[in-house]
């Protein structure tokens, strides 16, 4: 799971910071991580 935040929401884990995927509009995962931020 992509986030921003220091530590993992479901494990409490600190997290790393990544840049985050470059948009593309044939992106398969599109949904999932529109999703994921819903959260």
């Amino acid at each position: 799971m992509y986030t921003m935040k220091d530590t993992c929401k479901k494990c409490n884990e600190s997290t790393v910071l990544v840049h985050p995927a470059k948009f593309s509009p044939d992106d398969k995962y599109l949904k999932l991580r529109i999703s994921g931020k819903e959260d």
